[in-house]
């Protein structure tokens, strides 16, 4: 622990604003010190206040900021700008990035923290506040990463009302040139997530995270718990190559996101993925409006969705095919190329009406995709399902007013909805010694809506609503006969076809455009008449 006399904030900011300059960095004994020359894009411009006046600005006299480390180095230089110009999780603007890209150069372990202390403070006080500042925070950010050599990384940031607090970990090994490379790689990605949920409102940007090298990275896990104008937001995910999840919590609700990779055969290409998430993005909407589910929350939902979702383990491709690897075409088409998962929302119950509270606002949706994959080296069975399901309640007004629900009887002019809605389908295929037996979709979506319709607090209506319900089967084999197959499970070896390879997109894509999920009855109902 030193004082704000043993560590210049005036040579260590300076130094970080001037681009020229080299920052050494100063780690815990036993450790080497190497100089870091600074980035240009760490650059913060605090108007005509020079550094020192930047800090002290914000002191009374009474207090002081005490530094753990005199270490005199890029982040303690970015850590004092942080702390003087904004306030909490605003104050980890650049450091995720900034300590990856240290670890990365560097590998090794490094802690820091500043915080004010009062005049009076005792030594013991200060090194208790310190830890504490390290330990249990209002904001904390961690990232630990597990490197195929076996080290592991810990990255953590903390920041309270009265301190900003750094640490890096490398344990269980040393980082190899490679695990540094593949450290820093991943610190635009760390960054942006962390300046996601700092947001207001919050957001859900892990999609740099997903981009981690499996060959170098053999898992990441990113945690953290952020302070926002409207409560806590907590975020929680884990990647590796078999398995992605996610779960985040906040004071619009919860998410949760679980990915299986495990069965490579079933994924498509990055054009099919691609078409698949925005099939599902335009269900999550459709879902949204219909039940009115919070907009922010969704719009959390559809970037982990997307994210989560993203730069997939490269699988076996249809040449390199046997009943255990991969696909043959005729087979991928019928799928959604995506890896199987499951997802929820849930919007936190809201209760708009003070004369009934029992009458919440409420919003709840899962998704998910299943696959059984059967196969020997003639033979291939594959059946992929998929299924939502919405349960939702909500307020509108009357056709005419405005919705203005108050402790009066004359302000209950409303209509209060709930609504359950379910959706499946199923895509079966089939190979017998090498043929192509058997190709069918089936889709159901069935729509079932409650309404109440209150006049100036007296029910007017009390009805269940028609239920809406649509369906459909297709046989695709037609199709798909049509189609080269790429290889075949028996013996590799495509048969005949007249197909020509744009025919054969073509007909691809005609099977792929009726596998994704329809939510609507209506749009079931379209696409059972389509051909």
């Amino acid at each position: 622990m030193t004082s704000i006399s043993a560590f210049n904030p005036a040579n260590t900011i300076a130094s970080l604003l001037d681009p020229t300059a080299t920052n050494t960095l100063t780690t815990k004994p036993g450790n080497s010190s190497e100089a870091s020359p600074l980035s240009p894009s760490t650059l913060v411009t605090l108007g005509a206040m020079t550094p020192v006046q930047s800090i002290y600005s914000m002191l009374d006299g009474s207090a002081s900021p005490v530094w753990e480390t005199s270490s005199n180095n890029a982040i303690s230089s970015l850590m004092g700008i942080n702390f003087s110009a904004l306030s909490g999780a605003q104050q980890f603007e650049g450091l995720g990035a900034a300590l990856l890209n240290q670890i990365g150069s560097f590998g090794n372990s490094f802690s820091q923290s500043v915080m004010l202390a009062g005049a009076n403070a005792s030594p013991t006080a200060i090194a208790n506040a310190q830890s504490q500042l390290h330990s249990s925070a209002a904001n904390e950010i961690t990232l630990d990463v597990t490197t195929k050599s076996g080290a592991k990384v810990e990255v953590t940031l903390d920041s309270d009302t009265n301190g900003l607090a750094v640490r890096v970990d490398v344990t269980n090994g040393t980082l190899s040139a490679t695990d540094k490379t593949a450290l820093a790689r991943l610190s635009n990605g760390f960054q942006s997530a962390i300046d996601g949920l700092t947001e207001e409102p919050p957001t859900i940007n892990l999609g740099g995270l997903m981009q981690f090298d499996s060959s170098d990275i053999s898992s990441i896990d990113f945690q953290a718990s952020v302070q926002g104008a409207t409560g806590t937001q907590t975020v929680d995910l884990h990647a590796d190559t078999q398995k992605r999840s996610l779960s985040a919590s906040g004071p619009d609700g919860t998410i949760k996101l679980n990915i299986d990779m495990s069965n490579l055969m079933i994924i498509g290409s990055a054009q099919q993925q691609a078409a698949a998430i925005q099939s599902y993005l335009q269900q999550f909407d459709n879902e949204q409006s219909r039940g009115h589910g919070n907009v922010a929350l969704m719009s959390m939902f559809d970037s982990a969705f997307s994210e989560l979702n993203s730069n997939y383990p490269v699988g076996p491709t249809s040449a390199d095919f046997n009943a255990s690897s991969a696909l043959p075409d005729t087979a991928q088409s019928m799928l959604t190329g995506l890896a199987d998962f499951t997802a929820s929302v849930a919007q936190t119950p809201v209760s708009s009406n003070s004369l009934k509270p029992k009458e919440t606002d409420t919003f709840d949706y899962e998704v998910s995709q299943s696959t059984e994959t059967e196969s020997d080296r003639a033979n291939l069975s594959i059946d992929q399902h998929q299924s939502s399901h919405l349960s939702a309640s909500f307020h509108t007004a009357l056709q005419g007013m405005q919705l203005a629900l108050g402790d009066t009887p004359q302000s209950q002019n409303y209509n209060y909805y709930q609504i359950d809605d379910f959706a499946s389908s199923n895509a079966q295929v089939a190979f017998r010694k090498g043929e192509l037996v058997k190709a069918t979709l089936d889709h159901s979506a069935a729509q079932s809506t409650y309404k109440q319709q209150y006049v100036q607090g007296l029910l007017m209506q009390n009805i269940e609503l028609p239920p809406e319900t649509q369906s459909f089967s297709k046989n695709m084999l037609y199709l798909l006969d049509q189609l080269p197959t790429s290889a075949q499970p028996a013996t590799g070896t495509p048969p005949a076809s007249s197909a020509s390879a744009d025919q054969a997109e073509a007909i691809s894509q005609q099977v792929n455009r009726f596998v994704g999920l329809q939510v609507n009855p209506s749009d079931v109902l379209f696409a059972g008449k389509q051909d």
